[in-house]
């Protein structure tokens, strides 16, 4: 699949690793179409003993509600939702009514069953911001794009993320490698896709730093494992990964003429160890360096239950799950409320504005 990305007259080319050079501008362009991801916004969720997590969600079609991760909404009191962010000032600004979280049926805390989902209502319908539409098809294999609120580094660093660049999102792309099912199945003997597939992404290295591996976990993985799929060495600048924040940022497919909703980010995995002839982890101190791993829910088999919440618009309260999702978990202070953040982005060393393939 050919995705030519243009960075827009906003947005400044760079070949750095800086987070600057990764910030989402509202209207930005997309393979000639302007503004696909002004529908991602950042969710700040506020809960009773005056904790604060960030995660981010996606504006659907219709303008009232937000697709996220259910981790994200299983416990809060309050949640502010925030559209094209520029420097921590907000375009667009909404909360959530009263009882106005829906969670997937199917969602117990267990990850990539396919019930990492949660609808949020709006207070108030949004019309200024087209809501994305989405993706009807099975969408593994497809290279996406991706924007979230999320901690920034580069897959390079031995460091884990940090908020220097907050107030901004950031966005990257990376390619649908693997079902979650086929992974579990070859890698642990079982797993379970209940409520709908959810796909393995990893973050490669190729072009980005002189490795001769290229960092590429998935293949490697594979290979250990009887070669039940393949993953390609990484669409090289514009490559990208989650990290602390990101969680419940949707990815997009390009069908030909408009960007579709695919999946919705749930979380990242360290998953190479010394079984592995080749180095397959830049980093163990940075979560979300070259070789780590992500998943997204896939949207495509959630339809049902999406357009079933959206048309009903009843109240809804949402459960409270104890179990923390996350392989792992970040916590930081920032402007005094303790921020909970869950998974969000690391990027490449440097950014082209040249098509991909």
């Amino acid at each position: 699949m050919l995705l030519a990305c243009a960075t827009g007259s906003a947005q400044a080319v760079s070949n750095t690793s800086a987070a600057a050079d990764w910030r989402l501008m509202p209207g930005q362009s997309f393979n000639g179409v302007a503004g696909p991801l002004d529908a991602v916004a950042r969710l700040w969720f506020d809960n009773a003993a005056g904790q604060s997590s960030v995660c981010t969600g996606t504006l659907l079609a219709g303008g009232t509600h937000v697709l996220t991760a259910a981790h994200c909404a299983q416990n809060f009191s309050n949640v502010r939702v925030d559209f094209g962010l520029v420097d921590g000032t907000a375009a667009v600004s909404r909360t959530v009514a009263a009882g106005g979280v829906s969670l997937h049926g199917g969602w117990d805390g267990t990850l990539s069953t396919g019930a990492d989902l949660a609808l949020l209502r709006l207070d108030t319908p949004v019309t200024s911001i087209q809501g994305a539409q989405l993706s009807q098809g099975n969408d593994l294999g497809s290279d996406f794009l991706f924007a979230g609120y999320g901690m920034t580094t580069t897959g390079a660093s031995r460091q884990g993320g940090d908020w220097s660049d907050w107030g901004w999102a950031h966005w990257g792309m990376n390619t649908f490698d693997v079902s979650a099912q086929v992974f579990k199945d070859a890698t642990s003997g079982g797993g379970s896709s209940a409520f709908g597939d959810t796909w393995l992404f990893d973050f490669d290295a190729r072009g980005l730093a002189n490795r001769t591996w290229n960092y590429n976990a998935l293949q490697a993985l594979a290979g250990t494992n009887g070669n039940g799929w393949r993953s390609g060495a990484g669409l090289g600048s514009f490559e990208a990964l989650l990290a602390p924040g990101d969680s419940g940022a949707g990815a997009f497919v390009w069908d030909g003429s408009q960007w579709l909703l695919s999946g919705v980010m749930s979380w990242t995995m360290q998953a190479c160890d010394g079984s592995i002839r080749m180095p397959c982890d830049h980093s163990r101190s940075n979560p979300s360096s070259f070789g780590d791993i992500a998943a997204a829910t896939a949207v495509y088999n959630q339809a049902a239950w999406i357009e079933g919440v959206m048309e009903t618009r009843s109240s809804q309260i949402a459960m409270v799950v104890t179990a923390v999702p996350e392989p792992s978990t970040y916590a930081l202070f920032l402007s005094g409320a303790l921020v909970l953040a869950w998974a969000a982005r690391r990027h490449g060393r440097r950014r082209s504005t040249s098509p991909l393939r």
